[in-house]
């Protein structure tokens, strides 16, 4: 996938998003009496960013939880007595690769596991 599907999507929900917002703004303002309409205005927008911020939260949480449940049926497979895991299939490092990867190995260990991430 590309970036402009992402781009696209993104513009189309701001535009909606824009479209949206001003005449829910209208609607729950406009039986307000002026002397409380700021607090009308800060509920509003308290709530609003209440909504988005549980939002985000259920999105991440989901997130998450979907990528370890992929991971898992991705590696379940992954079995020694799997003929698809043993060569020629599945290839064995090279020996300049295999010191790079212990190197990188141990260099994880000690920071924690970022090693991999580092040069």
């Amino acid at each position: 996938m590309g970036v402009v599907p992402v781009v696209i999507s993104g513009v189309m929900q701001g535009f909606g998003l824009g479209c949206t917002q001003v005449p829910l703004n209208i609607i729950a303002l406009s039986t307000l009496a002026r002397h409380i309409m700021t607090q009308g205005t800060a509920i509003r927008s308290l709530m609003r960013n209440l909504g988005g911020s549980t939002g985000i939260s259920i999105l991440v949480a989901t997130l998450a939880q979907n990528t370890q449940t992929v991971h898992s049926r991705l590696v379940e497979g992954l079995r020694p007595d799997n003929p698809l895991a043993q060569a020629p299939y599945l290839t064995t490092l090279q020996p300049e690769h295999a010191e790079r990867h212990r190197g990188a190995q141990r260099r994880g260990d000690k920071t924690g596991g970022n090693g991999l991430l580092r040069r």
